[in-house]
């Protein structure tokens, strides 16, 4: 017989088969049939002494508002001396390993601005202009901000004179575009990737992630 709980259950008994010899138990005295299942003291402490799992708490959620990553840490750790050991994992059973990682959700997040990076100015000196995307954002879908808060989208560039030998050349501002060298314009690219949205155009432009 076993012990049907762990050595963190008080609740824990060992069963066992009780059956009358005469086959049906109509022909036994039901009055001194053996009990079927005991306390298991004595498996208490064998139980208790093999390494097992131990998780910590969870963390704070990795986002303040929408969808995030609590962790905690998990140790294998051994009684056996009565102090608790930190094993290997390789000590405990892998199966029941408890999770270091699940999803926790935060209040939904505003809407917000977003910002692509500068693209090249139109003149290289003698004052020209350049431009960048700015979209209100919430969730991944365009939303509504509070237009006053919206920051500039063009501004002026390289305003020092040109030298007298150099013709200035303006022209129209090109659109914005990517660079060889790919660099995320937007700070939480890797919350964009776990939750799904690449699908949407700002992002598959300002991931480099994304692009994959």
């Amino acid at each position: 017989m076993q012990c049907s709980t762990s050595c963190d259950d008080d609740r824990e008994v060992e069963t066992r088969r009780v059956a009358c010899s005469d086959v049906s138990e109509l022909f036994c005295d039901s009055m001194s049939r053996p009990a079927t299942e005991r306390r298991c003291l004595m498996n208490r402490t064998r139980s208790c002494n093999k390494p097992r799992w131990f998780a910590g708490p969870w963390s704070s959620c990795s986002v303040q508002c929408g969808a995030g990553i609590a962790r905690r840490e998990v140790i294998c750790i051994d009684n056996s001396s009565g102090e608790s050991k930190i094993l290997s994992e390789s000590n405990c059973t892998v199966s029941s390993r408890p999770p270091t990682e699940q999803t926790c959700h935060m209040p939904e997040c505003p809407p917000e601005w977003f910002m692509s990076d500068w693209n090249t100015c139109s003149a290289s000196c003698g004052g020209g202009t350049q431009e960048r995307i700015v979209r209100c954002l919430q969730n991944g879908v365009e939303s509504l901000c509070d237009v006053k808060t919206k920051p500039i989208y063009t501004q002026s560039c390289n305003i020092h004179e040109c030298p007298r030998n150099i013709v200035t050349s303006h022209k129209t501002p090109k659109k914005v575009h990517l660079i060889n060298e790919c660099v995320d314009k937007y700070p939480n690219c890797e919350a964009v990737v776990r939750t799904g949205l690449c699908r949407v155009k700002y992002y598959k432009h300002s991931c480099c992630s994304c692009r994959n």
